[in-house]
């Protein structure tokens, strides 16, 4: 705490959630079963670059675990996930989030903008371009995020609040094509596959 301050306020506040997330999903009674707990550790390897059985115990010891504290770990986080996947109610929450933190309006205004222009796109043959899946998701994780896509792109999706990949899908595209919208009028557009 006194070596970073400004890092241990985020740092509570992940724990916090974690800590009733968890709660959560005992009092209603979840259980992780083992496929999850499975996915859950391969998540874990996956983003710490763990590939190797030597690695993640090179990892556990040096995180200062042990085998029985690693499952400790790996099924908090599947209980913490299972509650926050039927986080009903949360939007809310977001939307007073953004409006403490002063990003509201900018927010709100974009939402505003990309319903206009996508309204008018739909009207249009530009309203169906970009329509392979794949292709709009190499775009959001490669250009938009800079990052590889995701072995589990579903997780990835579920992780954001979509209610399926279907719907994460169909928000990439519209985010593509009001993106492209937009840069048309300013002369910057990218070509949709």
């Amino acid at each position: 705490r006194l070596a970073k301050p400004e890092r241990y306020e985020p740092v509570r506040t992940r724990a916090l959630l974690r800590l009733l997330a968890e709660a959560e999903a005992r009092r209603r009674g979840i259980e992780a079963s083992p496929a999850a707990l499975r996915s859950a550790l391969s998540r874990l390897r996956e983003s710490h670059g763990l590939y190797t059985r030597a690695a993640l115990e090179s990892w556990v010891a040096r995180s200062g675990l042990d085998a029985r504290g690693l499952h400790r770990l790996v099924e908090a986080q599947t209980l913490a996930e299972a509650a926050l996947a039927d986080a009903s109610g949360l939007d809310r929450h977001l939307l007073d989030e953004l409006r403490l933190d002063g990003s509201y309006e900018r927010f709100a205004e974009r939402a505003r903008r990309k319903r206009e222009m996508l309204a008018d796109a739909d009207g249009c043959a530009g309203g169906q371009a970009g329509a392979d899946p794949v292709e709009n998701r190499l775009w959001f994780f490669e250009r938009r995020l800079g990052r590889p896509m995701p072995d589990d792109v579903a997780a990835f999706a579920r992780a954001l609040g979509f209610a399926s990949l279907a719907d994460f899908d169909s928000s990439i595209r519209r985010e593509r094509l009001y993106l492209n919208a937009d840069e048309d009028r300013e002369g910057r557009a990218e070509p949709l596959p």
